[in-house]
């Protein structure tokens, strides 16, 4: 017939033959007829004149998702959504009605006014016209003619005297709309930032109809009765300002990654300052992107001044280019002459609360000083844009981000499900599930939960006036046919129910996916509806109370199919970094639970601190445990029962919790005693008489906040605003970390923080310069094959001796090798058997980049690796420092030749004096060839000997033992003069002096004045300089007893710990 269709939501079958068929655009164009073939109706004929529409309602990034991107192409999109301008009206016109109702309805009365008196007013004029131009007769032989156009005339100029009137009219309203503008304006600037933030995350949605209904339940807490008053317009508008912002931040932050949470703050916090014209885009793009791309010096023309040592040489080149925008005149001379000033400025904690120095630029503004910070300390970002944003927010980032089973569900409807999104298994932030917040939403709901959450359909009924909570885990075989039973029966009967793990499902049949279709009306910005029940597409009553719940990976791609998953509701379950935000949540799923009040406030401390270390990642411990709530709900039942079975509670909760609960996953020894410490300090008695330490700092400033003697809801009320003055970011000391860690956080989270904005702002950016891979390659494995052969030339050259089965020159005779000489061989041995093997390998992929294939897996491994640009697996082994770009390896295998050279050349004469751990592949061997040259000269059975380890200067050559040099002690500082071991506050490694390890046959004990002090066993690792290193155990090397005047249990919190570094890569 040749009439034109719309297809509603075709993104649910999209592989439809017939649909595929008609979108072939090209066939369709071709002249004449075509014919459709279909399997239900056979051949169809289709007209020219056919028009196909689609539409859907995912955005453009989900669809490409789910289309095939050739078919995707052949479409032409066209975007219904609501413009910018568009926005702004209907916020314009949400906030008139909410702030003036009685003039918002004059508003349109008064319009339609106009537009009707327009009307009539055209009307009489074309009749005027009409008389004058089509006359029946002349116009002097009619009588009535000039009566005529009298009388027109005269209502042509009242109903003009009318419009201008009418006009003023709108005029007075239009001056008191546009004061409401801004208000209107800031709401879209709003909606922006949020659209911004979207591209982060695929599954981040801001919808212009969740704008509008968040708007409007904002406007509408913040009426007031004297809104009207026109002298309390001025102060009215502000307040509107805030109470938006406030309630659009609030909402979206719980759908956002814990990362992402301050990116949204900052930029919500400068929407007002974007409004009001006080942000310039210069200004903006110069904070984003930097002042280095070359337009911007052919643009700004830089200021040219001498470099102050201070300050580095890119930072002072964007400076110059900043003296050229307002306000920043005259900045390289006032950093060169008040240099001590701006350096005292830059270490300041607050970054951009207090004034810039120097007289000429104390008048720059929040986010000018916040520009000054991105340049000259741009490892600050994350601290900087968390000041800004308090600044301009008038609280803490993070204070509206944290949210409770009681928010969560006012996030839920019959007919909306919600999402939960559980990061990757071995993540820090994963240490939270969301089936204990369904549990306490549960039983606030009067809910009856299943006592075990196993795969299938679990849930029983409930007494009167309860419902029932039905879990299903998918992945298991014959889990969908309960999925689609429950679907039958929940929404009808009112019950909860929870599809678990549903990234494990595969494919999802389409009958559950028309079931599910049926509960996923529209709805807007999570407003709720005030129909007592709900009515599916087939007339089905759905129970208010019925809700669905579905949990999945974040890190799967179409985990929940795209239809389902574009109208729930995304809520990501992460452990937030911060330890007030962690406190503030784990309080939150204790309430309810027995014993809280006398004996949870130390096992909530013990757990967010455990929680919040993991956040350092490798900094603080060796790897990441899965502890989650479960553990702290465990460890308060049995902190009860404990209290009724044993005479000393504490004691015993102190062995459970470092041993059992949260100790029972750890392995490795250093970890397993900074817990076990912690356990202590937390659960154990504090002194009164002594100043707390560590982690009983914070638990000493919550338990003054905290009266058992008030009644319940007292005492929750103070201990959440005990909870809400605790500083943010927390001081590492308060966790039992050393201070130096913040910094190197800060820097980490400033790093991510500057790749989100700069994503999120969709900014042009330069292409770096093309590089071919390739020729990279060849080049890379032509100098480790250079740099090998000559290493082999230079290790064979000094050690002639190399190997038992090595040659010897002529006249020349086997000695017969000491335990440390014969160490050396074998070093050297293997080091020479490796670069042999390095020089196979590098071959074989040169032969392969010439276009010789290579059948061994072993060599084609080895090329892909190159490619990939790591470390081949088959040379891992010989990185004791860990995994490294090929490059840096080859250059590690240049320094310990060196040295290896120049330890062969010492060994045939005197002891050597200074070696280095990381120079050797088996360092453990060296300590063991220390104790059998002991036991070889006095002749004595090795088991009688140990070594003894002192830290001291090389005064001259060691007559027994050796020098170990080149050790960075890390966390710690080590004192020169008193020869101890203290607390320190710089992020930067201390250089230890020279350690004398020899073997002697008593046990070792302190003499001196360190006698009675305590001592520390730090361990000692290899390592790379300005990289961190694998704080595991099982990679010690030994362990160096220290004198300490910090207690041992400290350093074992805060990972004291000694590194060996090779002395030429520095």
């Amino acid at each position: 017939m040749g009439l034109t269709v719309l297809v509603v939501d075709f993104e649910k079958n999209p592989g439809c033959p017939a649909l595929l068929q008609l979108l072939q655009k090209e066939r369709l164009q071709e002249a004449g007829d075509h014919t459709l073939h279909s399997d239900s109706q056979g051949d169809v004929r289709v007209l020219p004149s056919f028009r196909l529409y689609l539409s859907t309602t995912l955005p453009l990034q989900a669809l490409g998702n789910e289309l095939d991107h050739a078919l995707l192409k052949g479409l032409t999109p066209i975007d219904l959504s609501l413009s910018p301008g568009a926005l702004e009206e209907l916020l314009l016109e949400e906030v008139l009605r909410a702030e003036r109702g009685a003039a918002q309805a004059h508003w349109h009365t008064l319009q339609l006014s106009i537009l009707q008196l327009e009307d009539k007013l055209e009307d009489t004029e074309e009749e005027l016209l009409e008389l004058i131009s089509q006359p029946s007769s002349p116009l002097l032989e009619q009588e009535e003619f000039l009566p005529l156009v009298r009388l027109l005339q005269a209502q042509i100029q009242a109903l003009r005297t009318s419009h201008q009137h009418l006009l003023s009219l709108r005029q007075q309203q239009l001056a008191v709309r546009a004061k409401y503008q801004q208000v209107a304006c800031l709401g879209a600037a709003l909606h922006q930032a949020q659209q911004q933030v979207c591209r982060l995350h695929p599954l981040y949605r801001c919808s212009t109809a969740s704008c509008l209904a968040l708007a409007r339940r904002a406007l509408l807490a913040a009426k007031r009765a004297d809104a009207s008053k026109e002298a309390a317009l001025e102060a009215r508008l502000p307040e509107l300002s805030k109470c938006l912002t406030r309630q659009l931040l609030a909402h979206a932050q719980p759908h956002l990654q814990e990362r992402h949470n301050l990116l949204l703050s900052c930029l919500g916090a400068l929407a007002p300052l974007r409004v009001a014209g006080q942000l310039s885009p210069l200004e903006w793009l110069a904070f984003c992107q930097g002042l280095q791309a070359p337009t911007a010096e052919q643009l700004l023309q830089p200021v040219r001044a001498a470099q102050p040592a201070w300050v580095p040489a890119t930072a002072w080149h964007e400076c110059g280019l900043l003296e050229c925008l307002p306000g920043f005149q005259g900045l390289q001379a006032s950093l060169t002459q008040q240099a001590a000033q701006w350096q005292e400025y830059f270490r300041l904690p607050s970054t951009v609360v207090g004034p810039a120095p120097g007289p000429r630029h104390t008048h720059l503004s929040l986010f000018q000083r916040a520009l000054l910070w991105r340049i000259l300390c741009p490892e600050k970002l994350s601290s900087v844009l968390r000041d800004l944003a308090a600044c301009l927010l008038g609280h803490s980032a993070t204070e509206d981000a944290g949210y409770s089973a009681a928010t969560i569900y006012t996030r839920s409807q019959a007919h909306v499900p919600l999402l939960f999104l559980t990061p990757r298994r071995g993540s820090p932030a994963a240490t939270t599930h969301p089936l204990p917040w369904i549990q306490q939403m549960a039983q606030q709901r009067h809910c009856v939960m299943p006592a075990s959450c196993r795969g299938g359909r679990a849930g029983q009924q409930g007494a009167k006036g309860t419902g029932v909570v039905v879990v299903i885990s998918l992945g298991s075989p014959g889990c969908m046919r309960e999925v689609g039973e429950a679907l039958d029966t929940c929404p009808k009967q009112g019950h909860w129910l929870v599809l678990n793990n549903c990234h494990l499902q595969h494919c999802w049949p389409p009958e559950v996916l028309v079931q599910l279709s049926k509960l996923l009306q529209a709805h807007e910005g999570g407003a709720k509806s005030p129909v007592p029940q709900l009515v599916d597409p087939k007339g089905e009553v759905v129970h208010p109370k019925f809700r669905l719940w579905l949990i999945a990976a974040a890190h799967a791609r179409e985990a929940v199919p795209a239809p389902v998953c574009h109208r729930a509701v995304p809520l990501f379950c992460e452990t937030p970094q911060d330890l007030k935000s962690i406190l503030l949540r784990s309080y939150s799923q204790l309430l309810g639970r027995a014993g809280v009040r006398e004996q949870g406030l130390a096992l909530l401390v013990l757990h967010a601190v455990l929680l919040h270390r993991q956040h350092y990642g490798s900094l603080a411990q060796a790897q990441i445990y899965p502890w989650s709530e479960a553990e702290l709900f465990t460890g308060l039942s049995a902190q009860q029962r404990l209290v009724k079975l044993v005479s000393n509670p504490a004691e015993a909760m102190q062995e459970v919790a470092g041993t059992v609960l949260y100790g029972g996953y750890i392995q490795d020894a250093g970890d397993a005693g900074a817990v076990q410490s912690l356990s202590q300090q937390c659960l154990g008695s504090v002194s009164p008489l002594l100043p707390p330490q560590g982690v009983q700092t914070l638990l000493t400033t919550l338990s003054r906040g905290s009266n058992l003697g008030l009644p319940e809801e007292e005492v929750i009320a103070e201990m959440r605003a005990s909870l809400q003055q605790l500083p943010a970011p927390t001081d590492p000391a308060s966790c039992g970390l050393y201070h130096g860690l913040q910094q190197q956080l800060l820097e980490r989270q400033s790093s991510s923080l500057l790749s989100d904005l700069l994503h999120s702002q969709d900014l042009w950016q330069p292409k770096p310069p093309e590089r071919d891979p390739q020729k990279a390659l060849e080049q890379l494995v032509q100098q480790g094959l250079e740099l090998v052969q000559e290493l082999q030339d230079r290790l064979q050259q000094r050690g002639w001796e190399v190997g038992g089965r090595g040659r010897l020159p002529s006249g020349r005779t086997r000695p017969k090798p000491r335990p440390f000489l014969r160490f050396l061989l074998e070093e050297c041995g293997s080091f020479l058997a490796l670069l042999q093997q390095v020089d196979r390998d590098l071959h074989c992929a040169q032969m392969q980049l010439q276009g010789q294939p290579c059948p061994s897996p072993h060599c084609s491994s080895i090329l892909w690796a190159l490619r990939q640009g790591r470390l081949p697996r088959p040379w891992l082994p010989y990185a004791p420092t860990g995994p490294q770009a090929p490059s840096s390896w080859l250059q590690t295998l240049v320094c310990r030749c060196q040295l290896l050279c120049t330890y062969l050349g010492a060994a045939a004469g005197q002891p050597v004096v200074l070696c280095h751990l990381s120079a050797f592949q088996y360092p453990r061997r060296l300590l063991l060839a220390v104790l059998q040259e002991a036991a070889r000269v006095e002749k004595q059975d090795l088991d009688q000997y140990q070594l003894d380890q002192k830290v001291l200067p090389p005064s001259s050559p060691p007559q027994s033992g050796l020098y170990l040099t080149g050790l960075e002690l890390h966390h710690a500082l080590w004192d020169t003069r008193a020869a101890l071991l203290q607390e320190t506050l710089s992020a930067q490694p201390c250089l230890l002096p020279p350690v004398w390890v020899r073997a002697v046959r008593e046990p070792w004990r302190a003499h001196g004045p360190h006698a009675f002090l305590p001592h520390y066993s730090c361990p000692i690792y290899l390592g790379l300089p300005q990289q961190p290193a694998h704080l595991s155990s099982h990679r010690a090397v030994t362990h160096l007893l220290l004198p300490c005047r910090m207690p041992p249990s400290l350093c074992a919190q805060r990972q004291v710990h000694i590194v060996s570094t090779l002395p030429f890569l520095e």
